[in-house]
């Protein structure tokens, strides 16, 4: 078994072939662990920061990859976190088929000169825990775990009259409720991104709704945020996983969506909704649009992603969670 440490951007380049298809018989096969979403990451948040992306390969074959970074401002890297950004990115992990996953996993740490892994958004299924919990075991590193997040998604059926059966009593009534008094009160269209052309303004549109949002949701989106959305839109457009809506209410833009279809997974990544228009609720209407077209598109998982907000049980969310996990060395 070999393993090459990466630590020049241009590695980047080298990796695309190999680490999607690397990815596509990973556990944790989202979008976030793509090559594309990666590399967008490292071009956008990378500067000051050090790179460490570790190619374990067998008789000359990659069987994994572990792609890291050193803190901002870490030259020496002596705290390793996984490329991709915990505050942008919803479940994160090394990318190797499940069987490899312990055998990649020690051979790269193995490799590395460090003193702390602090790895954020690993999903609870991974079969990284129980590897990594192992490798600490036999090593005498310290190695604390904790729940970080809750990601709810549910599965899809196969029909919107199913969808609307399988919640309960209270919530279908007032989604249907919401629903018939948006079409009775307002012509109400959803729309979504199709034209290159457009895409650019688009996104500043949603940015802009985004930046109405009450708190650290509306704060979220600074400069080198807008800057990352925009690029990501790009080089996601292209791979056809980019599903960025809206919903008109009058004419007028009364809510915006950002979603990913990655395989069989519609994602609703982020959204904003015009807080003058809450009456109608837009934001509520506009995901359940999303999940109608989902079903209709024969999509088999909708992901709310990360939060607990109120409106993604209410829409038939289900809990997963996703740990924190820290390693210190000895």
């Amino acid at each position: 078994m070999n393993v090459k440490v990466h630590s020049s951007t241009n590695a980047f380049d080298q990796l695309k072939r190999p680490w999607n298809e690397l990815l596509a018989s990973s556990a944790t096969n989202t979008i976030f662990g793509t090559w594309q979403w990666q590399e967008t990451w490292w071009r956008c948040f990378g500067e000051d920061r050090a790179l460490r992306i570790c190619v374990v390969s067998e008789n000359k074959q990659p069987i994994g990859i572990v792609p890291l970074v050193g803190l901002e401002g870490d030259g020496a890297a002596r705290t390793l976190q996984f490329i991709g950004g915990a505050d942008v990115a919803d479940y994160l992990d090394i990318v190797a088929p499940p069987e490899r996953v312990a055998d990649v996993l020690t051979a790269s740490l193995d490799a590395l000169d460090w003193d702390v892994l602090d790895l954020h958004v690993i999903p609870k299924t991974s079969p990284m825990r129980p590897a990594l919990a192992q490798l600490a075991q036999e090593r005498g590193y310290q190695l604390v775990e904790e729940e970080e997040d809750v990601c709810p998604l549910f599965q899809l059926p196969t029909s919107w009259d199913a969808y609307l059966d399988g919640l309960s009593k209270k919530n279908r009534h007032e989604l249907r409720r919401k629903i018939r008094r948006l079409e009775r009160e307002a012509d109400a269209k959803m729309r979504v991104t199709h034209d290159i052309a457009a895409l650019a303004d688009d996104v500043d549109a949603f940015i802009m709704m985004h930046r109405t949002s009450e708190g650290r949701k509306g704060r979220f989106m600074d400069a080198r945020m807008t800057e990352f959305f925009h690029a990501l839109a790009r080089v996601c457009f292209m791979e056809k996983w980019l599903h960025l809506a809206f919903l008109d209410i009058d004419g007028g833009l009364s809510a915006a969506s950002l979603s990913f279809k990655y395989g069989k997974t519609l994602a609703l990544y982020n959204s904003a909704y015009s807080a003058e228009l809450q009456r109608l609720s837009p934001g509520v209407l506009l995901v359940a649009y999303l999940i109608r077209d989902a079903i209709a598109g024969g999509m088999e998982t909708f992901d709310f992603m990360r939060g607990d907000e109120r409106y993604k049980y209410d829409l038939g969310g289900l809990d997963t969670y996703v740990m924190h996990i820290q390693v210190t060395r000895a």
